[in-house]
């Protein structure tokens, strides 16, 4: 006697529940924290083009200008210039929307090494 290819049995009901199981006790567990719901957490990674160099970079480096060269952006005050963060650091022109964030203290900007290691330490 053959059996039709959606037939189910005892045998594969038994496997499905076994596997189903399974796969539960080994899926990842997801909790969720109870807490504000309007503060979100964005982790946004930068790298390529656009850079944490690029988009805060320390202006006030003596060394900012040379290593940057042609990329190196005006101070902040003059046109087309860095918007200041905190009188070392600054904000990329193009990215002059987060600037409201930063000053309404609801954004933080590790600090990146050139070398790619985030050094202790927030701006």
């Amino acid at each position: 006697m053959t059996h039709a290819p959606h037939h189910f049995t005892r045998r594969r009901l038994l496997a499905l529940t076994g596997a189903t199981v399974a796969t539960a006790a080994l899926a990842p567990q997801i909790s969720f924290a109870d807490g504000p719901k309007d503060r979100p957490l964005i982790l946004i990674l930068l790298r390529g083009g656009l850079d944490s160099q690029a988009l805060f970079p320390l202006y006030t480096d003596p060394n900012y200008r040379s290593l940057r060269g042609p990329l190196a952006l005006a101070p902040p005050g003059s046109y087309g210039g860095l918007l200041d963060l905190d009188g070392r650091f600054g904000l990329h022109p193009v990215a002059e929307p987060l600037l409201a964030y930063w000053q309404a203290g609801q954004m933080a900007v590790p600090i990146i090494g050139p070398d790619g290691v985030i050094q202790p330490g927030f701006i």
